[in-house]
């Protein structure tokens, strides 16, 4: 470890006993001026003894307490040490020291309160040899539990605040619940108690422990404020106590309904709902919790509509290819979200011909899926009702420009016709990706073009018509954009490199081995998709083939 992770490091390690520290200082110097404001009439031999005993008796006290801490977290503090070395991490801590550092505030407040009155027990009866009354006694001891309720209250908070600052991050794994087995989990009323006891508690005490000095020259009338200061302390310790559990249960009350309704939530019950019947933080939250439920009803709702239209999309794409003579094809279609807009289609053709369409809508999601359901409709109809392909694709885009216009969508097309010889294809391109076709015997790849812009933006726009022959083996690709255009993490393209290469590899094993050594290198390459991929794999072959 480097000078400066070690001294974090220590920091850390020793922050419950700095805290410790901190307190008992504070509380020293809060007893030295009780004991010696002049109110406590000690005889001079009994302040000598204080002073001796003070002195020697403060460091084997103070580590005392270091050495019961020290003992106590010695399992935190060796978690801490396997972190800063990078040998453990928050994940690997045991239910042991978890328990320990959770436990500690606790176990800290009531080792300073014991000691603290424990010295005040150990230190009376020295007093009664030096011929104290009972009176200054009793002061006496009320100061002592006075000084130890300060420091275990003081000990208490600053513990807790350096366990919640500096070390929970370390110990604590993020995700977890902030508990563990026979960990003290404090309540509201309890927590309420407590801040009572550090603002009021010890200041009442204060006031009934000088109702046990005499004042010089006051005579009964001393005696009488005294009973008066015994009596209405135990009215206000009464009423302060009850207000305390009264709060605390109030609140106790309102943070179970809350936690019911996130426990519920949690279990996939999104129509729990809180109360809102406070108007401070506690009621604020609990809005926010109602609004959150809403949320993720609302959202559980859209996830089911669009889970339906999903399936009602897949079920509009071809569930196997057609039976064609001479062709193998193979096609699938993967959404970047749980709808899209690319779509790929088999059609019947005169003559025994099969078309293939592969098409991809602008944009993702809902808006696109719908667009796409309409264009898929149009293209079947207009290719129903034409026989040249190019004249099919100019009658859907003067379609499309008709009815989807002004909505500024647009669709970019490939359609091709496989002739049932298994030997020519004819296509139109429109403003698609080039369709890629491999020769395994000469192992070159040549891209299938033409002229043609995408459908939706110019009525009059025309497609040129691509014929080709094809020979046995020869592989074609057609796929959208998302292929290519897929990104890793790093930000880099799949590109038509590595397209090239995966169906060069894939090619002589058939037209679905192809799509699928396709698929699974994009998939690899991003796992995360951000745009629709589509793609058909065809391959030419004999007719005799078996």
């Amino acid at each position: 470890m480097t000078l400066a992770q070690r001294l974090r490091y220590y920091l850390r390690a020793n922050a419950i006993f700095l805290s410790v520290l901190a307190a008992n200082l504070f509380s020293d110097l809060f007893s030295e001026a009780m004991f010696h404001d002049g109110l406590l009439a000690l005889s001079s031999e009994s302040m000598a003894f204080l002073e001796r005993t003070e002195a020697w008796l403060r460091p084997f006290v103070l580590g005392g307490i270091y050495l019961l801490v020290y003992l106590y977290e010695r399992p935190v503090r060796r978690h801490l040490r396997r972190t800063a070395t990078g040998l453990a991490r928050p994940e690997d801590s045991s239910v042991q020291v978890r328990r320990r550092l959770l436990n500690e505030p606790y176990f800290v407040a009531v080792l300073n309160l014991v000691v603290w009155f424990g010295l005040t027990l150990a230190v009376v009866p020295h007093l009664t040899l030096h011929g104290e009354d009972s009176e200054l006694l009793t002061a006496v001891l009320f100061m002592g539990l006075n000084v130890g309720l300060v420091t275990a209250a003081a000990v208490f908070f600053l513990s807790e605040y350096a366990v919640q600052r500096f070390l929970a991050q370390h110990v604590l794994p993020a995700s977890s619940p902030v508990s563990a087995s026979g960990a003290v989990r404090m309540s509201l009323s309890v927590r309420m108690l407590m801040l009572f006891a550090a603002t009021s508690l010890i200041p009442l005490l204060s006031f009934v422990e000088l109702t046990y000095i005499r004042l010089p020259g006051m005579g009964s009338v001393w005696q009488d404020v005294s009973q008066h200061i015994r009596s209405h302390t135990l009215v206000f310790l009464t009423i302060g106590i009850s207000l305390s559990m009264f709060m605390g249960h109030t609140m106790r009350r309102h943070f179970t309904a809350m936690i019911d309704a996130l426990e519920r939530i949690r279990r996939g019950d999104l129509s729990a709902r809180v109360s809102v019947l406070r108007n401070d933080e506690m009621g604020y939250v609990s809005e926010v919790i109602n609004e959150m439920a809403a949320g993720l009803e609302e959202r559980e709702r859209m996830r089911h509509s669009l889970a339906l239209a999903k399936e009602i999309q897949q079920n509009l794409l071809p569930a196997r290819p057609p039976k064609a003579d001479g062709w193998e094809l193979a096609a699938t279609c993967l959404y970047s979200e749980e709808t899209g807009g690319d779509f790929y289609d088999y059609l019947d053709l005169d003559n025994g011909a099969v078309g293939v369409a592969v098409a991809d809508v602008s944009g993702h999601g809902v808006p696109a899926a719908l667009f796409m359901v309409s264009v898929r409709a149009l293209l079947r109809r207009n290719v129903a009702s034409k026989v040249d392909l190019a004249e099919a694709v100019a009658a859907l885009n003067r379609d499309l420009c008709r009815d989807a216009g002004g909505t500024g969508q647009f669709i970019t097309l490939f359609l091709c016709r496989l002739e049932p010889d298994g030997k020519s294809i004819s296509w139109v391109r429109a403003g698609h990706e080039p369709a890629l076709l491999y020769d395994p015997a000469s192992g070159r790849f040549e891209e299938l073009e033409g002229n043609g812009m995408a459908l939706g933006v110019v009525p009059e726009a025309t497609f040129e018509l691509g014929r080709m022959e094809i020979a046995p083996g020869q592989v074609l690709v057609i796929g959208t954009d998302g292929i290519p255009e897929a990104r890793n993490e790093s930000g880099e393209f799949f590109g038509k490199q590595r397209l090239r290469a995966v169906v060069r590899s894939s090619a002589g094993r058939g037209a679905e081995d192809t799509r699928n050594a396709v698929v699974a290198a994009v998939e690899r390459f991003a796992p995360r998709l951000a745009d629709d991929v589509t793609l058909v794999t065809i391959r030419a072959v004999p007719l005799n083939h078996g």
